[in-house]
């Protein structure tokens, strides 16, 4: 028996999810700055907002379409996607790409004891993303068991 499953119930899909999801970074971002300069008495410049969007859109988007949307598709191949595994992923690259990608920019000036800090940001910046893509794809959060028809 063929179900009709509406475009609602099964989300957006995972390209669509894999374009859109990245963006949530800068929208996160610039709320937070703005509250802080709010609370601050201060406000917004545009070289700020284009070092938003500079550093907080392309590497998200750039990763999300090379790395997680692949991943993604590989998943869900193998029957194995899901929000738990997409998101530790997720947190994995988002560490290891801000780490690789701010060592390329500043190279040996670089402190080492700053590295940490730059994985656990990425690792964060990616779970924003790997959870924005799960919740517009509507990745499960566990799998089904291999008996579960």
């Amino acid at each position: 028996m063929i179900e009709h499953v509406s475009h609602s119930s099964r989300g957006t899909g995972l390209v669509l999810a894999a374009l859109i999801s990245p963006f949530s970074v800068p929208l996160v971002m610039f709320v937070l700055w703005t509250a802080i300069a709010l609370a601050n008495g201060g406000g917004w410049s545009f070289s700020e907002m284009g070092v938003v969007f500079m550093f907080a859109t392309i590497p998200p988007l750039v990763t999300m379409v090379v790395v997680g949307l692949p991943v993604a598709l590989w998943l869900r191949r193998m029957g194995w996607l899901n929000a738990m595994t997409f998101c530790a992923f997720g947190c994995v690259v988002g560490a290891v790409v801000m780490a690789g990608m701010l060592w390329f920019l500043i190279g040996d000036r670089q402190k080492s004891d700053a590295l940490g800090w730059e994985a656990l940001i990425g690792g964060g910046i990616g779970l924003l993303v790997a959870i924005s893509f799960c919740l517009l794809a509507r990745v499960p959060v566990q799998s089904r068991p291999a008996g579960d028809a």
